[in-house]
């Protein structure tokens, strides 16, 4: 198959910007501490005293990193508010009393194995020590918490902000590649012509595609900004493109779709399946002089949601080729990648012998369908098999 998923070089260079001003501001605040625990008696320090402070500041900026590198690994931005602050509390807790011992064995080394006089009064010992050391380092660690989940969430709205604009602009470019590839002249002729035979022939039935016709043309022009539908939304919409394509290739196009009840309220990209439907007809069936085949099967496991569009033809990219990758697919996967965000991925291939198939893959979530424009007239029937003997 060939993968039509590729990085962003704009998020990874702004990934490798915020990557190096962290370790600027962990480096430079750790470095701060000690200069601050060397200068606060107002004496000049002793290289030993030097060595170990900023040795001891140094294992602050390892807690410190482990505690960033456990933040990413279990996607503690993505937990509960509640469920978050009880992590952190614990987290800031674990790493003081950490930070205690490891100040104790400081001083064991910096007064007892290198042997540095110890001066009187300023280092005597009391039980009040070990609990103005938690109190220290816990506040300590609760501004680097406060400081690198505020950026963390900053930067995740700039980020949900960005893609949503950046939704709006591809939804309403594959909005206009979308009514030039399926309203085109060419199809929309055909389909009036179709439709005045049915006139006199089948009055009911050419109602109802003018129907479908129109449901078409309103799901393509006043889908939602937001660019999300429901798989339920966007399987009713390619069921009416079928019908109308049916009314053009008749005995020749032969529909499964296979879409089972837990996938119809999941959410993915407006006209993603109906550009892959279109693809399959336009390169697969149309160019085959005899009985052509179109599936949709939607799956969903592991919270992944995998829709695969397959059709009989013969798959070629060579550059330049009538069957080489077009602006409607690539758009497909623009869309599902800022929806989606990485973890999306959207491949085009062989599939067997004398089959074409077109995959999405990504999380499977749920969200606010889109609203789109209502139908007039009766609704379009589900199709789960249109073929006909």
């Amino acid at each position: 198959m060939t993968s039509l998923s590729g990085p962003s070089d704009s998020g990874a260079a702004a990934a490798r910007r915020w990557h190096r001003l962290y370790w600027i501001c962990q480096v430079g605040g750790w470095s701060f501490y000690a200069a601050v625990n060397l200068l606060w008696p107002l004496k000049a320090p002793s290289l030993v005293a030097v060595g170990t402070s900023f040795a001891y500041s140094a294992c602050g900026l390892a807690l410190s990193h482990a505690l960033r590198a456990i933040v990413r690994r279990h996607a503690w931005l993505e937990l509960p508010m509640g469920a978050l602050i009880r992590r952190v509390l614990a987290a800031v807790f674990l790493l003081a009393a950490a930070m205690m011992v490891l100040a104790h064995v400081n001083w064991w080394v910096r007064f007892g194995l290198l042997g540095e006089s110890l001066p009187a009064g300023d280092y005597a010992w009391s039980p009040a020590i070990p609990v103005i050391l938690m109190f220290n380092m816990s506040v300590i660690f609760m501004l680097w918490s406060g400081l690198y989940f505020g950026i963390a969430w900053w930067r995740r709205q700039q980020r949900t902000e960005r893609e949503r604009l950046e939704l709006q602009v591809a939804l309403a470019d594959a909005r206009f590649e979308t009514l030039l590839a399926q309203v085109n002249p060419h199809f929309l002729f055909n389909c009036l012509n179709s439709l005045r035979a049915l006139v006199t022939e089948d009055a009911a039935r050419a109602q109802e595609s003018i129907t479908q016709l129109s449901a078409l043309l309103r799901y393509t022009l006043r889908t939602s900004a937001s660019g999300a539908v429901t798989l339920a939304e966007e399987i009713r919409i390619v069921e009416a493109y079928l019908a109308l394509e049916r009314l053009r290739l008749e005995d020749r196009l032969v529909v499964r779709i296979v879409v089972p009840p837990e996938t119809r309220p999941l959410a993915l990209p407006a006209m993603a399946v109906l550009t892959l439907v279109e693809n399959a007809i336009k390169h697969g069936v149309a160019r085959q002089p005899g009985r052509g085949e179109v599936e949709v099967h939607a799956t969903c496991s592991n919270d992944r949601l995998t829709i695969t569009v397959r059709n009989t033809g013969r798959f070629t990219n060579a550059p330049g080729s009538a069957d080489s990758l077009g602006v409607g697919l690539r758009s497909v996967r623009e869309r599902v990648e800022k929806m989606f965000g990485s973890n999306a991925s959207f491949a085009i291939g062989a599939s067997g012998e004398g089959w074409v198939a077109a995959r999405l893959e990504f999380a499977a979530r749920r969200i606010r369908p889109v609203e789109a424009a209502p139908a007039t007239g009766p609704e379009v029937p589900a199709v789960a098999e249109a073929a006909r003997p």
